[in-house]
């Protein structure tokens, strides 16, 4: 493989790298969105979608990348939990 190549290939790997973790961040933004909405099983089911993609996607990204992203995706697992801890206090 020339250089070229090569070095084609580096920015291309260098451009989808980026492009996850936008897409995470995207995800967790969405996630976070949806787990703050009062809204009933829907609107839960996709937060928890959101943070489903967003874990299984962190480990993929650069360690710089994950450290940055990580606390979104505490900040969205605390706020799922939350919300499920008072839809089972209301139901006792």
């Amino acid at each position: 493989m020339s250089r070229t190549d090569t070095s084609k290939l580096n920015e291309l790997r260098a451009k989808t790298d980026l492009d996850l973790v936008h897409l995470i961040r995207n995800r967790l933004v969405r996630g976070l969105a949806l787990a703050r909405e009062a809204a009933g099983d829907e609107s839960r089911a996709r937060a928890e979608r959101a943070h489903r993609e967003a874990h299984a996607w962190l480990p993929l990204v650069a360690v710089a990348d994950r450290r940055a992203l990580e606390p979104m995706l505490a900040e969205l697992d605390h706020k799922l939990n939350r919300r499920a801890l008072r839809v089972q206090s209301a139901c006792s």
